[in-house]
């Protein structure tokens, strides 16, 4: 086979993949930024009421304002991923529901979920391009991944 007859046999083998790949990965980066957000309610949620429990009632209202916030915006990333509204409560139930078993139902625990919600969290909120970049470099590595060497 030719040079230029096995360049276009790898151009169009290459455009249904790299088409396939891009019809969904959006989908996909919508998913999981909806997903991430989401957790990142729940944890914004546990601190309000910890911090609750602790009488900070001004910390608590900032953090219970930005769980509502985070709420409303996996919403509409959800709504982006082609998901059902109800995805969202559901989610947000599993999550709170995980998290609290984590800390063994007492908010004095609360530091277990901070060293690994409280930075990517603070980023969810307050940079999302950069979320968005994260989740698009990591669902195109798993697509390197799966083609064949």
């Amino acid at each position: 086979m030719g040079r230029t007859a096995t360049i276009f046999l790898a151009a169009m083998l290459f455009v249904p993949l790299a088409h396939a790949a891009s019809s969904t990965d959006h989908l996909n980066v919508f998913n999981n930024m909806a997903q991430e957000t989401v957790e990142c309610a729940a944890y914004f949620g546990i601190m309000s009421v910890a911090l609750e429990n602790s009488n900070d009632t001004e910390g608590a209202k900032k953090y219970k304002e930005v769980m509502l916030n985070a709420l409303k915006r996996a919403a509409m990333v959800t709504e982006k991923a082609g998901l059902k509204p109800e995805t969202v409560h559901a989610r947000f139930q599993i999550v709170a529901d995980d998290m609290m078993k984590r800390i063994d139902k007492n908010t004095s625990n609360v530091s277990i979920l901070m060293t690994h919600y409280k930075e990517p969290c603070i980023e969810v909120m307050t940079d999302v391009e950069k979320r968005g970049r994260y989740w698009m470099e990591r669902g195109l590595k798993r697509f390197e991944d799966g083609l064949p060497r």
